[in-house]
């Protein structure tokens, strides 16, 4: 029995010799250690938590100074990082 090969087209290309293998890191390159990273992840939380118990009693000014505390330690953002 005679082995038939497939001929492809000149213009075909597998699609995976089209990807690159290189993936982006999303990662930031200069990271918390993880002790600190978990510190921060703490503290975010603990000041989201009171930041929605100022809010339930209509304490503007404890509102405020607790968004205030949020953002001097880096916000939203340095907590996103530190979670990744």
């Amino acid at each position: 029995m005679a082995k038939i090969s497939k001929k492809r087209s000149p213009g075909s290309v597998l699609l995976s010799r089209k990807r690159s293998s290189a993936v982006p890191s999303t990662k930031p390159s200069a990271s918390l250690s993880s002790k600190a990273g978990r510190a921060l992840i703490r503290t975010h939380h603990t000041l989201q938590k009171q930041l929605a118990q100022a809010v339930s009693r209509n304490d503007a000014e404890a509102a405020q100074k607790l968004r205030l505390e949020i953002e001097a330690s880096g916000g939203l953002e340095k907590y996103q990082n530190a979670s990744v």
